[in-house]
C-alpha cells in the first residue's frame, strides 16, 4: 500500500516554466495575435495559466501550491521575446499619461501593430 501524503505550500512559489524557447515564443505569438492591446501582466498571467493547465511548470510531486508565480529568469526570457517583437515593429509600447483613468501607471502596455 502507498501512503504518500500531499505537501501543501502556502504563500508564493516561483516555479520554472518547462517550455522550450520555441514553444514559449509560439505561445506569446498566439496571445499577441488574439489581442489589439495587452499588458505585460496579462501576457505573463496567460503564460502561467496555460503552463499550469498543460503541465509545463516544474512542480514537486505530491505537492499543491496556494500561489504560483514565474521565476525571475522566466520573466527575463519573456521580456527578451517581447523586445524582439518591438524591434520588428510587431508591437509597440504605449506611453500613457498619469492622468489616463483607464490605465494603471505601474503597468506596461503594448499595442499590436496590425
Amino acid at each position: 500500500m502507498n501512503y504518500m501524503s500531499t505537501t501543501h505550500i502556502i504563500g508564493e512559489s516561483k516555479l520554472r516554466l518547462l517550455y522550450s524557447d520555441e514553444d514559449l515564443n509560439s505561445l506569446i505569438s498566439d496571445f499577441i495575435a488574439g489581442s489589439n492591446e495587452f499588458t505585460f501582466s496579462q501576457l505573463c498571467n496567460h503564460i502561467l495559466s496555460t503552463a499550469e493547465q498543460s503541465g509545463n511548470l516544474e512542480k514537486a510531486p505530491h505537492t499543491t501550491y496556494s500561489h504560483i508565480s514565474l521565476t525571475s529568469s522566466d520573466y527575463l526570457k519573456i521580456t527578451k521575446m517581447i523586445w524582439e517583437r518591438i524591434w520588428s515593429k510587431e508591437i509597440f509600447m504605449l506611453f500613457s499619461s498619469l492622468n489616463d483613468k483607464y490605465r494603471r501607471s505601474d503597468e506596461t502596455y503594448f499595442i499590436v501593430n496590425k
